[in-house]
């Protein structure tokens, strides 16, 4: 992977395989904007890699568009994209799942996804060879034990075809 010259916005990149795939876009070159809630993990790991911390909620549409301005004044526009933040509240039982609970897991676990590809397309525009990738998970090819909602917001986004032109 050559990224020299690129530039990555990763989202949840504050741990796990967001901060994993961030290290890996920086090492191949990339300049990479770290994005995440937690601020504390997120300009951690943009201090490490050499990256840029922007706080952000996916699930805040606004937010998304304050992002996409940022961008466009930082960099003018995006090479590649991760959309990896997520939540899973752990193992509930379908019926004991609070309403607040199953809206706070879709709402970050799909609407943010959407909202994501929204802002983001349009800055890669132009780019040649411009990549989005979406993680799901192992929930989106079926159902794990008592993780009704997760899995739910995870199918979605895993079998979603998505091609659009940038």
């Amino acid at each position: 992977m050559n990224l020299v010259g690129r530039v990555a916005l990763v989202t949840g990149a504050g741990s796990g395989i967001g901060a994993a795939a961030a290290t890996r876009f920086a090492s191949e070159g990339a300049t990479v904007l770290v994005t995440d809630v937690d601020e504390a993990a997120g300009k951690r790991v943009a201090t490490e890699i050499g990256g840029t911390f922007l706080h952000l909620d996916v699930a805040d549409s606004a937010a998304w568009s304050a992002i996409a301005d940022r961008v466009i004044a930082l960099h003018r526009g995006l090479d590649l994209v991760l959309l990896n933040a997520g939540i899973r509240l752990g193992e509930n039982d379908v019926t004991a799942l609070s309403d607040d609970d199953y809206q706070r897991i879709i709402s970050i676990n799909q609407h943010g996804v959407f909202y994501g590809l929204r802002a983001v397309v349009p800055l890669m525009a132009g780019r040649v060879g411009a990549q989005v990738v979406v993680t799901a998970s192992r929930a989106a090819l079926g159902p794990l034990p008592n993780d009704f909602a997760y899995a739910m917001a995870k199918h979605e986004i895993g079998r979603a075809p998505c091609r659009e032109r940038v």
